[in-house]
């Protein structure tokens, strides 16, 4: 942003990005999403997406379950269907 001559205040934390959109179709907040993500609401909320002018690092994506069910096979099967489909994308 400071490269644009730009500034930047960041007025609304969540620990994942699901309640974003929501926050932002109720406010004047803007929010960076991922375009998938951002993509289903824009069907759903009355929000827009525009592409972010500048490069925007990496992230990681990372799941997390009780240590009682890290051998359920049910749990192990989700966790690698997720996987998968998260590599594929």
């Amino acid at each position: 942003m400071a490269k644009l001559g730009k500034s930047l205040t960041i007025s609304v934390q969540v620990p994942h990005i699901l309640p974003a959109p929501v926050i932002v179709a109720r406010s004047n907040h803007v929010a960076t999403l991922p375009s998938r993500v951002a993509a289903i609401y824009t069907k759903s909320l009355d929000v827009k997406m525009f592409k972010i002018p500048f490069a925007f690092p990496a992230y990681e994506v990372s799941m997390t379950w009780h240590e009682r069910t890290h051998l359920d096979p049910a749990g192990t099967w989700l966790r690698g269907f997720i996987k998968k489909v998260c590599d594929a994308i």
